[in-house]
């Protein structure tokens, strides 16, 4: 079982949206966290490869945050 938290800013002058998926295993370790883009939740987790083929992934919150802090987010996720 793996559990999602989708955090979304809002969207840059062109109208592209800023939303990512932070994604943890069943004992809080964060397995990484993707950009959204225009895949959906779903999809960004399906496409990126963190999660088993099968596997559970539950959303348990969407939750407004600024671009910055998304941002920090996807780059904390490369660093590691």
């Amino acid at each position: 079982m793996y559990y999602a938290i989708h955090i979304a800013a809002k969207n840059d002058a062109n109208g592209n949206p800023r939303r990512a998926v932070l994604i943890y295993d069943a004992a809080g370790n964060h397995v990484g966290t993707v950009d959204e883009g225009y895949k959906g939740v779903s999809g960004a987790i399906a496409a990126s490869g963190l999660i088993p083929e099968g596997a559970t992934v539950r959303v348990l919150a969407r939750i407004p945050t600024t671009p910055m802090f998304r941002r920090d987010c996807l780059r904390e996720a490369r660093a590691l």
